[in-house]
């Protein structure tokens, strides 16, 4: 169910990397896309965040909080990569 978008979101960071690390200028297309996982994973933490508060037991809780750290840190990830 998530795996194509892992695979998307692996892609962009090793573009991400590839281009930070050589100090090479990333393209307009490559910074949209860059732009647009962000977003998503904002929108996923949103969503992560108001399921968490919605959820009644106590597993599915802790493993929804387990998704949200997981989410958070692939946008620090990629956002340090632009820095």
């Amino acid at each position: 169910m998530v795996k194509p978008y892992l695979f998307f979101l692996n892609n962009i960071y090793k573009v991400a990397n590839t281009k930070c690390v050589k100090e090479d200028k990333m393209t307009q297309k490559e910074l949209l896309y860059i732009e647009d996982t962000l977003g998503h994973l904002k929108t996923m933490e949103q969503l992560l965040l108001n399921a968490k508060s919605n959820l009644e037991d106590a597993n599915l809780k802790q493993f929804v909080g387990k998704q949200l750290t997981k989410t958070r840190q692939q946008y620090n990830e990629i956002f340090k990569l632009l820095g």
